[in-house]
């Protein structure tokens, strides 16, 4: 089964030499914040003087949609609004980013209404890394070099090839996945276990303020929230689509969460990154490492679903500058 969700994989190489900074996805986010409304508002310009054969898919809503979601959504308030995107930061062992060396980050989009604007998302992180990336006081050069959907190549050679959106692979749930198969072959009624491994923080609130020490938090909260992010992102993004996380209601997601035990291996961890909308820098508090649950294979089979999309979606908060993001593990 699969969601309508689509996941690109960007890959640069690098131009000049440039230590990547502490918070990769507020400079990815802002540069591609900056060219998408841009060509949003050329869009915009052009439709207006009548002008034809330039913007022809309704590219004007391209930075609404993917940006100001909360904007159509005026009923529900801002901060209950999810965008439609969320950003998986590149991993890089040395922080030194060389001449030539090549490195990648993704960028996932939820629901038609993003994916529709595809090509003018491909264009605006083309003009964006075009004028380089860095902080504020300096840019370092880049290049675009490809952009893939699993093996479809969106760009490729400074240009944009030719797709078609509708066909392109949506990312699949489970079913017969390699955890999906191993917890298969264990005896009925025996325990395992499950490793969440937190690439980038994750931000969970506990009492209303996110938590920042593990003591602070109880690990089921975690699996509430991410519930409630899947539930959210499906109905606001692919309300058309059934994406058959294997619950009813969250009344029977909390009776399985019940069953099952936690441990945890988390540490404090912040990030400073700098807020133009603010004006001023900004310091993000969270948990970074392991979660293991436990339990009878047939209840952590049936969590998988959910649990694959947290790898895509994430948990918590700031998910569009790339935080919450895990690797589910099948634990011996």
């Amino acid at each position: 089964m699969s969601a309508n969700l689509v996941l690109l994989r960007f890959t640069i190489r690098q131009i000049d030499d440039m230590p990547m900074p502490e918070d990769p996805g507020s400079m990815l986010r802002g540069a591609f914040g900056h060219a998408l409304k841009g060509l949003s508002e050329a869009a915009m310009l052009f439709k207006s003087s009548n002008t034809s054969g330039v913007f022809n898919n309704n590219e004007e809503l391209a930075y609404t949609t993917i940006f100001e979601h909360s904007a159509m959504h005026a009923e529900t308030p801002r901060r209950g609004i999810p965008n439609p995107y969320v950003l998986k930061l590149p991993k890089l062992a040395d922080k030194n980013i060389s001449h030539n060396q090549r490195w990648e980050f993704a960028q996932l989009l939820m629901g038609q209404s993003a994916i529709q604007h595809l090509s003018i998302i491909i264009l605006a992180w083309s003009q964006a890394l075009s004028k380089g990336i860095g902080g504020t006081h300096k840019r370092y050069k880049v290049e675009l070099e490809k952009v893939m959907c699993e093996d479809v190549v969106l760009y490729q050679g400074g240009q944009a090839q030719d797709f078609d959106s509708d066909s392109l692979t949506r990312c699949p749930i489970t079913q017969n996945s390699l955890i999906d198969q191993q917890l298969s072959t264990l005896p009925e009624g025996s325990d395992s276990s499950l490793r969440l491994r937190f690439n980038t923080q994750f931000r969970v609130q506990h009492q209303g303020k996110v938590a920042y020490r593990p003591e602070q938090l109880d690990i089921k909260l975690v699996f509430y929230a991410l519930y409630n992010r899947v539930k959210q992102c499906q109905q606001l993004h692919d309300s058309s689509s059934d994406w058959h996380v294997g619950f009813s209601d969250f009344s029977e997601y909390k009776q399985l969460i019940e069953q099952l035990s936690f441990e945890s291996n988390l540490s404090p961890a912040l990030l400073t990154r700098y807020s133009s909308r603010q004006g001023r820098d900004v310091t993000l508090f969270g948990l970074k490492g392991d979660i293991t649950v436990k339990g009878r294979s047939d209840l952590l089979k049936k969590l998988l679903p959910i649990l694959h999309l947290g790898e895509y979606l994430h948990i918590g908060k700031s998910t569009v500058l790339g935080l919450g993001e895990y690797q589910l593990k099948l634990v011996a």
